[in-house]
């Protein structure tokens, strides 16, 4: 009766010292690039990070699982311009063609198409449509970052939903853009 009274008393002492933790200690879990991997479906919603490496392939940083409402221009992507043809009206982030429009605006120094050069970092929001192109609601011009942040010269940071996931190879596709899950991938979700 004494040892399961003690069991009791340590179990509840436990409950206790568990409630006084914030929540988000109490559900802490490390994620292992499987768990990413099984984690993303296709269609799915994901706020995703990158390091672009030599080759041109992405290393994922962090793959943020989302939830909620999202509409077709909801898709942002944060790098850098690689070319730009004025004649076509787009520019190339990544491997990424980014079209402009009579109403795309433009932001933080640029007023027009002629403003963005090869190497600019640029924030954009708009719609990713199915034959593979960007289509531009706002391109604002985020290069004064990279002084204080020279690192940002080798990131990507793509909100928008998974186009396909290769669980053998770890890979998760955003926008064409290959995301490879590493082991130094985090993966988070609003729901535990």
């Amino acid at each position: 009766m004494k040892v399961r009274d003690s069991l009791t008393s340590i179990f509840a002492l436990a409950l206790c010292f568990l409630g006084s933790l914030p929540l988000s200690a109490q559900t802490i879990k490390k994620w292992t690039p499987a768990d990413i991997v099984a984690k993303a479906k296709p269609g799915q919603w994901v706020d995703i990070d990158g390091v672009i490496q030599k080759d041109q392939s992405v290393h994922a940083l962090e793959v943020e699982f989302l939830t909620g409402d999202f509409v077709d221009d909801d898709w942002e992507l944060n790098a850098k311009v690689q070319a730009v043809n004025q004649q076509e009206n787009e520019f190339q982030v990544l491997s990424v063609p980014v079209k402009i429009s009579k109403t795309t605006q433009f932001d933080k120094g640029i007023k027009s198409l002629a403003e963005v050069t090869p190497g600019m970092l640029v924030e954009l929001e708009g719609t990713y449509l199915k034959d593979g192109v960007f289509l531009a609601k706002e391109v604002e011009n985020k290069t004064e970052r990279l002084k204080a942040n020279p690192q940002l010269e080798t990131i990507v940071e793509a909100l928008g939903r998974v186009g396909q996931v290769d669980e053998t190879k770890r890979i998760i596709t955003v926008m064409g853009i290959q995301f490879h899950v590493t082991e130094k991938t985090e993966g988070k979700s609003p729901i535990k």
